[in-house]
């Protein structure tokens, strides 16, 4: 085992390297202990405004079917949609395989009838 006079090299520079990091430690605990500004609240303030607007625009929605009179909660609305949609659908598939002109114009205006009757926009 080697000993280390008191006065050696390897000592001075272990403690000036321990000495080194203590010091940048409190210098980086000085610098980082400044107190951040406080955030303005009038930003945030508008920031939230405009969200809580965009928010409430896109939960208004169009009413796109006309409810009979019976239909008045929302399941029932559900069930009337749905209703009507495949409705449409069956029109539009039997208007793709219509090949007579005839039933064709006869069939369009059923579909159009059925379209006024079901739906805001005809």
């Amino acid at each position: 085992m080697t000993t280390v006079a008191k006065g050696s090299t390897k000592t001075r520079t272990r403690k000036a390297k321990a000495g080194e990091a203590k010091s940048s430690n409190s210098k980086a605990k000085t610098t980082k202990g400044k107190v951040a500004k406080p955030l303005s609240t009038k930003k945030l303030d508008k920031k939230n405004a405009k969200t809580t607007v965009k928010q409430v625009v896109k939960s208004q929605r169009e009413i796109k079917y006309k409810y009979p009179t019976e239909v008045d909660n929302t399941l029932d609305r559900k069930a009337f949609r749905q209703k009507v949609r495949n409705e449409d659908r069956a029109f539009q598939r039997k208007l793709s395989k219509e090949k007579d002109k005839a039933a064709l114009e006869a069939l369009q205006t059923k579909y159009m009838t059925f379209r006024k009757k079901h739906y805001m926009v005809a």
